[in-house]
């Protein structure tokens, strides 16, 4: 009991509760306002740490010191006669109240209070999902001058994905003009004013990452260049995508730095759009090759387009492995070619789909030709299966689910929704689309891209 009396006496028990209650407050303090203020994403628990350990240091500190009119001193050196312990308790009584009464505010006044702006604003904190199926965690912002972030953060592995997307090409060219775009890819590699040729390759390498870009070895600068790079590689022609250890906040915060300052430019109206063709075409090329070459190409429509899963569907049924119908059929049964492949054009307005196939040596491709738009008309006129549909479900699914296992496939996976569906958010909608899909639908589709007025065959035929 004495030991109780002592601790009561100099006013522990009063410090233990006056420093309980500012911790409440500072902690409160720091979770509605560490976003204004820019703090870290680990700031509020980093911020518990240093409380919890503070507290036996604060009860320590009033158990072994006491305030005297002379200053601090031990607690064992000071007279009782002379101990103001108690006029020290009633201020710390004063001090606690106030922040009792400062604590019950906060707590059930801040619904009905106005929110405190602060006249500097902190870090973006970006648009959350509209979308129940979409990650919660998933946040995009767009700057004022039309760039837009988007950022998946993913903690599981200490790395992170980065993808910059320009929307230009063939669709916003002009004619002669459909090469510019692969140009600026490479041109990055071949140095400017303050970096020396290779000089960009060396720094993405010395920081752990790695460029997917290649340099030419011999270009020239006209001004048709120039001005096809001012007029497409502006702010609002551009997604920025990030996917890993990163979070929003931090990553918004160095785009609103290093980003928001690019004067805003609207890019140029899509112009190249691709007519729609009345009559087949055919192109031969002869060359001293080892096997002939045939490639088919089909106006299939826009991978934004309500068409867009029956056909993901029917190229898997076509093409989609050992056995798939092209496969099964050119490959294996009549050994007409030695493999055969396909391609989509990702496009939000019209794009291709293309058929190619590798003819042994001394392969007939007259027919080779005349079996691949048989099989064609084929699966438009009698359909696919029940088996072929559950099948190309589960491996789209299996390929959509894998892609999505990986930082650069969730990176990828989202600028192909943003930049040729117009929506990310899109992406998360697949599982449900695929599923609604029927085998009707996959005819109609069939039927309406594999027209012979809508085909182009081209051939690389080997020298006899």
């Amino acid at each position: 009991m004495a030991v109780f009396a002592e601790i009561r006496r100099r006013n522990v028990l009063k410090v233990a509760l006056l420093y309980a209650v500012a911790s409440w407050l500072i902690l409160w303090f720091a979770k509605h306002t560490g976003e204004v203020l820019g703090l870290p994403a680990w700031g509020e628990k980093f911020l518990w740490l240093v409380l919890a350990i503070g507290f036996p240091v604060a009860l320590l500190f009033a158990w072994t010191y006491e305030i005297t009119p002379s200053g601090l001193k031990r607690a064992a050196d000071v007279d009782r006669t002379q101990s103001i312990v108690y006029k020290t308790g009633q201020k710390l009584n004063a001090a606690v109240a106030v922040l009792l009464v400062l604590g019950l505010l906060s707590l059930f006044g801040e619904g009905f209070l106005p929110k405190f702006e602060f006249l500097v604003p902190g870090n973006p904190a970006g648009d959350a999902p509209t979308s129940d199926k979409v990650p919660a965690e998933i946040r995009s912002l767009t700057l004022a001058n039309g760039l837009k972030i988007i950022v998946w953060p993913d903690h599981d592995i200490p790395d992170v994905a980065m993808y910059n997307y320009v929307r230009a090409g063939g669709r916003g060219a002009s004619t002669g003009r459909t090469e510019f775009s692969s140009f600026f890819e490479r041109l990055m590699l071949l140095g400017a004013e303050d970096l020396a040729s290779g000089g960009f390759d060396q720094t993405i390498v010395s920081v752990g990452s790695a460029s997917r870009a290649y340099a030419l070895s011999d270009v020239a600068v006209y001004e048709d260049l120039a001005n096809y790079y001012r007029a497409n590689y502006v702010p609002d022609n551009r997604t920025v995508i990030f996917t890993g250890d990163v979070t929003p906040e931090e990553i918004f915060a160095l785009a609103v730095e290093h980003f928001a300052l690019i004067p805003p430019r609207k890019s140029p109206p899509v112009r190249a759009i691709t007519p729609e063709l009345h009559g087949s075409r055919r192109i031969v090329v002869e060359a001293d090759a080892q096997t002939s070459l045939v490639l088919f190409a089909f106006h299939a429509g826009s991978t934004s387009g309500p068409a867009a899963q029956p056909l993901q569907l029917l190229l898997n049924i076509l093409v989609g492995g050992e056995s798939s119908r092209l496969h099964r059929a050119l490959v294996e049964d009549e050994q007409l070619a030695l493999g055969v492949g396909e391609d989509q054009e990702n496009s939000l307005r019209s794009g291709l789909v293309y058929f190619y196939l590798t003819l042994p040596p001394g392969g007939d491709v007259t027919v080779v030709e005349r079996r691949v738009v048989e099989e064609l008309q084929r699966i438009a006129i009698d359909g696919v299966t029940e088996v072929e549909l559950a099948a190309a479900r589960s491996v789209v699914l299996a390929d959509y689910r894998r892609n999505l296992a990986t930082l650069a496939g969730k990176a990828d996976a989202l600028r192909r929704y943003e930049v040729s569906v117009g929506n990310f958010e899109a992406l998360f909608d697949l599982p449900d689309n695929i599923a609604a899909v029927s085998a009707e639908s996959i005819s109609a589709v069939a039927a309406a891209a594999f027209r012979d007025n809508g085909m182009t065959i081209g051939v690389l035929q080997a020298s006899e």
